[in-house]
């Protein structure tokens, strides 16, 4: 049975002292209360999702809703007034789910007031949940946005390096056995690569954005984390193109090493068949069943007829090295 409350998680954060985590019925008057600071959790799929946007219509304007609740999202980082949307893609941890997959955390975030909402379960959420129930040192909006966007960040951080310990393996095994190589595999490893940039490089911007913007409720510290979020993002940018180029290379290097080994056996096929076409030729003159054949009746023609073969062979052979074909 569905829950008429799309809440799955609220807490009251205090200036000092331990969170603590509110029920359905007393997460709406925190929401209204301006002396402390409330972090709500939704339910993107909850079929009464809107309503409970609506009935906190004095917190959010309709175009805040809208985009909380939009199914397709770009990460993006818009103002209004002294809050900000904030939408962040952050690896899929989910089981059965590939991690190239990002799933969006879309954030409302005002002095006193986080809401915050996920097509999927995200890992960022559970950290974030956890370290409300044992730790004290998250304190205001600002320590809530950093904390979430660090620990998304951090997550990539495993599969990023996992893409880079694939390409270095392919790359060792140029030297050992190309054909070992599975180029389906280095195509999927270049999408991956290509997945993650697409949505990690415009956070880079985001985590600017916040920054530098006139917030009063980020502290220095905040945009301490900001920054390191920023740097680590960029990092992660280069270590992707970096893979994406260097899968390539090796991809081209174990096309062309194939491409020369076909060419070889295709010229070796040929030389063959340029010894061989003539003897073939010889022999399927000599052996039409009509008269005529000269020294039919003599009995060294067989003879005569293998040495002229191999006179031609060498004959061909002499020729073709003369012009530099073998």
């Amino acid at each position: 049975m569905t829950s008429p409350s799309p809440v799955l998680t609220s807490f009251d954060i205090p200036t000092n002292g331990k969170a603590t985590r509110l029920t359905d019925e007393a997460t709406h008057d925190h929401l209204l209360d301006a002396s402390c600071l409330t972090w709500v959790h939704l339910d993107f799929k909850h079929p009464h999702l809107r309503e409970w946007l609506t009935a906190n219509a004095e917190l959010l304007e309709p175009f805040v809703c809208d985009a909380l609740m939009t199914h397709y999202t770009r990460p993006r980082c818009e103002p209004l007034g002294d809050g900000f949307l904030v939408i962040l893609r952050g690896a899929n941890t989910n089981e059965n789910k590939d991690p190239e997959d990002m799933v969006s955390l879309r954030l409302w975030v005002s002095p006193n007031y986080v809401i915050s909402l996920s097509p999927q379960p995200i890992r960022a959420i559970k950290d974030l949940e956890t370290a409300l129930t044992q730790d004290t040192f998250i304190r205001s909006s600002g320590d809530v946005l950093t904390y979430l966007s660090t620990r998304l960040f951090l997550i990539l951080e495993p599969y990023i390096t996992k893409l880079t310990d694939l390409v270095d393996a392919a790359e060792e095994q140029l030297d050992i056995d190309v054909h070992a190589i599975d180029q389906n595999a280095l195509g999927e490893l270049r999408r991956d690569a290509i997945i993650f940039r697409r949505f990690i490089a415009p956070q880079r911007e985001i985590m600017t954005l916040l920054d530098h913007s006139n917030i009063h409720w980020l502290s220095g510290d905040n945009r301490q984390q900001l920054r390191e979020s920023h740097d680590r993002l960029m990092r992660y940018v280069e270590e992707l193109e970096t893979v994406r180029e260097r899968a390539q290379i090796v991809k081209d290097e174990v096309t062309s090493v194939l491409s020369e080994r076909l060419n070889l056996n295709l010229y070796k096929v040929s030389i063959v068949t340029v010894i061989f076409l003539p003897l073939a030729f010889l022999t399927g003159l000599l052996g039409i069943n009509v008269e005529g054949i000269p020294f039919a009746n003599h009995p060294d023609a067989f003879l005569m007829v293998c040495l002229g073969c191999l006179l031609m062979t060498l004959i061909l052979i002499f020729t073709l090295k003369y012009r530099k074909w073998l």
